[in-house]
């Protein structure tokens, strides 16, 4: 027999099996598959703000040493730092070093930058040759003669 409350009018039936504690199940479970289902718009949304930033022609690889950024425009920044192994390089002469961009551009870029680095460097400068959507070649001249590792920190910029 169901429990009744004296003071209820109506005779509700609160047994666990009852008509209240069946309605409060029910309550519970669709506020659960709500809250459920506004979370996962939420990740939707996001998903949707990401492939709208791609589908405006923006995206991106970020790292320390190697990444770049499109813009929605077409402008790419890219930046990459080589390391060439420790070798003698003898003052005066000049060497030449393969850099090969993260991402190929769609036309030469506009702006190469360079930082050298590296123990005992003492590079009189860095010239750029050889420019292609994909890469350059680092040319450097040492001004003495000496053993260290060549080091290039390079900036591009171009479409």
């Amino acid at each position: 027999m169901p429990l009744t409350n004296p003071d209820n009018a109506n005779n509700l039936d609160f047994t666990p099996g009852g008509t209240i504690a069946s309605n409060k199940i029910q309550s519970a479970i669709l506020e659960a598959a709500a809250e459920a289902l506004q979370k996962a718009n939420n990740l939707s949304d996001l998903a949707n703000a990401l492939a709208a930033w791609g589908n405006l022609g923006a995206d991106q690889s970020l790292a320390a040493n190697s990444g770049w950024i499109k813009l929605p425009n077409g402008l790419i920044l890219q930046w990459k730092t080589h390391t060439a192994a420790s070798q003698s390089f003898t003052g005066g002469t000049p060497y030449t070093f393969t850099i090969t961009f993260p991402i190929a551009f769609n036309t030469a870029y506009h702006v190469v930058g360079c930082l050298q680095g590296g123990s005992n460097n003492s590079a009189n400068g860095v010239q750029f040759e050889s420019l292609s959507t994909t890469g350059c070649t680092a040319r450097i001249i040492m001004a003495t003669t000496n053993t260290t590792v060549a080091i290039f920190r390079v900036i591009a910029i171009g479409i």
